[in-house]
């Protein structure tokens, strides 16, 4: 069985994609334009005959830039709630843009093909045959190795490292490259584990965004960035001159208004201008939360109660009207309901929706299993007062321990330790390396009971709840002659979910399991972190480890290598 990776690089086009059409099959409600790349007529045409000639690219594979590269999408369902997005089908190329694509400058334009390279030919007995869906390829490409691996012990977003690859150069095709013809433009990496593939039968592993290429005498290297980039976004709304409709105080500008999900204590932002003793106050004005849907109480500095307010939810704000020794009462805080989606699952599709401005659809997220965790995962109430949205996500996740995951196809999914997702089944014969076993981060990690602070007051930024769970302490102490207590800081909000994460982390780190490295003889294109893997560590009559269920926390699908860690036992 032969191994075939592919890189698809994308390479400037001269046809202007600010010519397109709009589409005569979708409605123009849509906002939808087509470009066609499809095949050169092959006989004379009224266009030819009068002088004309065909400067499309014929390609089934083109990305396209209005200000940003549009995100490919897989169904015209998709593009169509998708704005800035590309679909292909068959001969044609349609868009989604927000404006006309004619009044885009044209420096803001671009077409690009791409141009893939092959580290073998398809067809070992016909190395001269390197046809790949009906397009010349090259043999320039190094294997690649390319890792992913669970970037915290607990919960967060999986963070990919950055990934490279490398084309040769031997023969000086790349020395003289520019540095604009790459930068900042798609990259794709794919594995075929097939004699003589078509295109079809390459998986991609990888998908990022070009950040800078090198060349030498032999080598050019192009180092991308992942997915996770396009969460750089702040989470917050920063405070300047135009987010009232009234003037405020300027020494408020940068300051940043908190994203609220469910009911929390927050504190009040002072929106009014100071004014000098003579001239007392009427009321006073505060910034509560980018969304608010209810007020239940505004209380002053000894937290006593303040009755005369009014709240504006369309542009959340409180004002304060009530009298007290002839001055208006200053508020300090308020509880507060923000945006009504509680569940951990919900709250973060919301936000890269809402912030970073992916869509929840199928084309950003395996929706089949994320929906699962969307709709499974617990309530917490939670209050974001700065950072990005990545620092956003990890937030939200220490609520539970589960992982924002981009799979190998580029899309992203929520997954949980303990739960059950793809499992494989790998023969020991089918081992090609020595295995690595250790203990050293589940050692770290070990605690024989746990406490789960929960009911967070974001005002007093303290949790006013505790669960204890110590059950599996005496037989840690047995195994380890060790006791350690460990306390997770939540914003969950009822005790059945501490007590479910509680069990959920003991059962995890109260045992010290198994770690073990290996490499084996099987495609593992289509695997993912938090993946089961069922496998007896048993090689040459040695036996390794006695268990025999392990769950995947790194993964280099280039190079077929797994670390598992054991879950049985």
């Amino acid at each position: 069985m032969a191994v075939v990776f592919m890189a698809e690089l994308s390479l400037k086009n001269s046809l202007p994609p600010e010519g397109a059409t709009p589409s005569n099959e979708i409605a123009r409600t849509y906002n939808i334009y087509e470009l066609y790349i499809g095949e050169y007529p092959s006989y004379a045409t009224y266009w030819t005959n009068w002088g004309g000639w065909y400067d499309n690219p014929v390609s089934k594979k083109v990305e396209i830039y209005f200000g940003i590269f549009l995100v490919p999408v897989t169904s015209l369902d998709d593009l169509k709630s998708t704005v800035n997005a590309l679909f292909i089908d068959n001969d044609y190329a349609y868009i989604n843009l927000p404006i006309h694509p004619w009044l885009y400058n044209d420096s803001r334009t671009m077409l690009r093909v791409t141009k893939g390279y092959l580290s073998a030919p398809p067809d070992p007995l016909h190395p001269d045959n390197l046809i790949i869906n009906n397009k010349s390829l090259e043999c320039r490409l190094e294997i690649p190795s390319i890792t992913a691996k669970l970037s915290d012990a607990l919960a967060g977003l999986v963070k990919y490292s950055s990934f490279s690859f490398t084309l040769i150069n031997n023969d000086g095709k790349f020395d003289s490259v520019a540095t604009e013809e790459y930068f900042n433009s798609p990259a794709y990496i794919y594995k075929a584990w097939k004699d003589k593939p078509e295109y079809t039968d390459f998986i991609p592993l990888r998908y990022g965004i070009i950040e800078s290429v090198s060349a030498n005498d032999t080598s050019f290297t192009i180092e991308c960035a992942d997915k996770h980039r396009t969460l750089e976004e702040k989470v917050c709304k920063i405070i300047d001159a135009d987010t009232f409709p009234f003037s405020i105080n300027t020494e408020i500008y940068g300051k940043e208004l908190p994203v609220v999900y469910g009911t929390v204590e927050i504190e009040l932002i002072s929106l009014s201008e100071k004014k000098d003793t003579d001239n007392p106050l009427s009321e006073r004005k505060y910034a509560i939360a980018e969304k608010v849907n209810a007020v239940y109480g505004v209380y002053d500095k000894d937290d006593k109660i303040i009755a005369g307010y009014t709240a504006d939810y369309a542009i959340g704000v409180i004002t304060v009207t009530e009298i007290k020794e002839e001055k208006v009462r200053e508020a300090k805080w308020a509880r507060i309901s923000g945006y009504s989606e509680i569940r951990i699952g919900m709250i973060i599709t919301d936000i890269i929706e809402r912030k970073a401005g992916l869509l929840y659809n199928n084309t950003n997220y395996d929706t089949a299993e994320a929906q699962v965790y969307r709709t499974g995962s617990p309530q917490i109430n939670i209050a974001l007062k700065s950072g990005n949205v990545k620092s956003a996500v990890n937030e939200v996740l220490k609520s539970d321990m589960a992982f924002l995951i981009q799979k190998n196809d580029g899309r992203f999914s929520m997954r949980r330790w303990g739960n059950q997702y793809d499992v494989h089944s790998v023969p020991s014969f089918m081992v090609t390396q020595k295995i690595e076993r250790d203990f050293k981060e589940a050692a770290q990690r070990y605690f024989s009971s746990c406490v789960i602070a929960y009911a967070y007051n974001e005002r007093t930024k303290t949790p006013e709840r505790f669960f204890a769970y110590s059950e599996m302490e005496e037989k840690a102490e047995e195994y380890y002659h060790k006791l350690k207590t460990e306390t997770f800081e939540t914003r969950l909000t009822t005790e059945s979910n501490a007590r479910t994460l509680a069990l959920r982390v003991s059962s995890r780190f109260s045992v010290i399991k198994d770690t073990v490295k290996l490499a084996i003889g099987l495609d593992t294109s289509a695997w993912n972190l938090l993946d089961t893997v069922n496998m007896a560590m048993v090689v040459n009559g040695r036996e390794y480890s006695t268990h025999k269920k392990w769950i995947i926390k790194e993964l280099d699908n280039a190079q077929d290598k797994i670390t598992l860690e054991a879950l049985d036992g």
